[in-house]
């Protein structure tokens, strides 16, 4: 790939000096990603902007597109100042008032500050004196979400089996990212002023006023979500800096009375990360019936308890996935598919939590998007299928048991009709999917419950046939499909963007280089169509309107295909 991409620059170098120079300097900018510069091209969009443009006949549209489809690659690849530079160009490129313009808004805003917080560092703690050190993180804004955490999540924490137990083994710190306002009320909860007394409690402050600024757009809920990602990864690196083991909680949860403890064994046994997957409850009967099991503080319920005490309040967002005995096909709106088994309720999910990373894996060089974690961040980190072995799955011999609430009124998104399993599978296993998502998928989690669910599901024996046949049909589809590493997508991608600007300022012989490396690494159809498009044509000038169509056409196909 280097020697290639090497080979080329030297090859083309002569013909770029042809072009004006602030596009040779774009050029250059743009090899950043392709040799994975250091830099990471931090002043590319500025580039685009002040010194190459585009000329007259561009789609501004397009134009947009391109800025802000570069500000989400340096986000993926951790440049948050090539981000910043990127998503405050969007944002003055502004045409509509939708969903990515308000993104771009945000993200022109939250970037700068998630780079400046990473900066400082983690806040201070005290030395661990060769003890093993345990980072607990959660963000928390809102007065709804901090009395959440102090009302349930926190009391289920001090449980005797979870903090307290941690406490004869190892430093814990409690690293929460919360607004102002949220720090006062968990620091006045009688939860708070426990746990500030047996922890290291350290906030991350989150400015007010940009959760206020994401709850008054109409995009709330999107929005919502990229300010919570971005902040949880701040934490999960400085977990990282602080060479702890990470422990990620959202404050809107319940834990069973042996879950950190069990999970701490686990760790410190064979295996480097714990996973697991749940159900959604609704939020008004949780919080009412956990608020009568707090005592002195804690909540103290076993993994059987809380999982039997929650099944009669399951939400619709998780009822979607229920296999019911008359339901033969697959919904799409959520990945968490269940069956019924005795005692217990089985889940099948591409998608579990990263509860728990150790240390060792947290050493490891990897990359964190600042958005919402979920198997992503593992796939990072465990890239290898041969280090899945070193990841422990949660099942229902372990007393682990955790449940999300989540809010009555909330809409279940996305289509809630049923499925084929072939449908199903190609809309959550398309064949690039990380290799960690097949694999969590064939694994069979279990939530125990104290009696038989009773609730129309199907049994075991559906459950084992219907899942086969989801990953029956994902291997016979990945035959079809060139698998692209991360990296050689991103030279493609890149490649396919300067071709494309190449193709903007008359630079048709290396528009053609470029357009055949991408054919060489994918196996799209977009630069045969770019290349078709261009043939024959020296000049801008001779490109008739709708061959310019076509290549910008393109451009848009094989970005929307590759920027994820």
């Amino acid at each position: 790939m280097s020697l290639l991409t090497h080979a080329l620059k030297a090859l083309l170098r002569p013909a770029y000096r042809l072009l004006n120079y602030k596009l040779y300097a774009h050029i250059d900018h743009m090899y950043a990603i392709i040799h994975h510069h250091e830099n990471r091209i931090r002043e590319l969009t500025e580039t685009i902007e002040t010194n190459v443009g585009y000329p007259p006949a561009a789609d501004p549209r397009g134009v947009l597109a391109d800025v802000r489809g570069l500000g989400h690659r340096f986000r993926k690849l951790g440049d948050l100042g090539g981000a910043s530079i990127a998503f405050a160009t969007a944002a003055r490129l502004k045409l509509d008032d939708d969903e990515q313009s308000a993104l771009d808004s945000l993200l022109a805003e939250l970037m700068p500050l998630i780079h400046a917080l990473k900066s400082q560092g983690a806040p201070e703690v005290a030395p661990a004196n060769g003890r093993r050190r345990v980072v607990i993180t959660s963000v928390v804004w809102g007065d709804k979400y901090a009395q959440a955490f102090t009302d349930c999540l926190l009391p289920s924490l001090l449980a005797p089996g979870n903090i307290p137990a941690l406490l004869e083994r190892a430093q814990v710190i409690l690293l929460l990212a919360a607004t102002p306002e949220a720090q006062a009320i968990i620091l006045k909860s009688p939860a708070g002023k426990l746990v500030s007394e047996m922890v290291e409690l350290r906030f991350v402050t989150l400015p007010h006023h940009l959760p206020v600024a994401a709850q008054l757009s109409p995009y709330r809920e999107s929005l919502n979500y990229w300010l919570y990602g971005a902040m949880q990864n701040l934490t999960v690196l400085f977990a990282k800096e602080l060479d702890g083991d990470l422990m990620l909680m959202t404050p809107d949860t319940i834990y069973s009375n042996q879950a950190l403890q069990r999970m701490f064994n686990l760790a410190e046994s064979a295996y480097d990360a714990v996973v697991m997957t749940s159900l959604r409850t609704k939020w008004s009967n949780m919080t009412h019936w956990l608020k009568a099991r707090l005592n002195d503080g804690v909540i103290d319920l076993t993994a059987s308890e809380l999982t039997t005490l929650a099944l009669p309040y399951i939400h619709p967002m998780s009822r979607q996935g229920f296999m019911y005995s008359w339901n033969h096909q697959f919904p799409l709106s959520n990945t968490t598919l269940c069956w019924e088994v005795p005692n217990g309720i089985l889940i099948h999910s591409p998608h579990h939590l990263p509860a728990y990373i150790s240390h060792r894996a947290l050493r490891r060089d990897f990359l964190v998007d600042y958005f919402t974690i979920d198997t992503s961040l593992m796939a990072n980190i465990f890239p290898d299928p041969a280090q899945f072995e070193r990841i422990y799955v949660v099942g229902s011999l372990d007393e682990i048991a955790y449940f999300e609430m989540t809010p009555d009124g909330r809409e279940v998104s996305g289509p809630t009709n049923l499925f084929p399993a072939d449908t199903f599978a190609t809309n959550y296993f398309w064949p690039q999917a990380a290799p960690l998502n097949h694999w969590l998928f064939t694994k069979r989690v279990c939530i125990p419950t104290r009696t038989q669910p009773g609730i129309g599901l199907r049994q075991l024996a559906d459950a084992e046939r219907e899942i086969q046949d989801i990953l029956d049909d994902v291997e016979r589809k990945r035959p079809a499909y060139r698998i692209l590493s991360k990296d050689t997508e991103e030279v493609a991608l890149a490649a396919m963007f300067i071709g494309c600007i190449l193709t903007d300022h008359h630079g048709y012989e290396c528009a053609r280089s470029y357009f055949n490396l991408v054919k060489h690494l994918t196996s799209d159809s977009e630069p045969d169509t770019c290349l078709n498009a261009i043939n024959g044509y020296q000049t801008y000038e001779e490109l008739p309107v709708e061959k310019r169509d076509i290549v910008d056409r393109a451009r848009r196909s094989f970005r929307e295909r590759h920027v994820h």
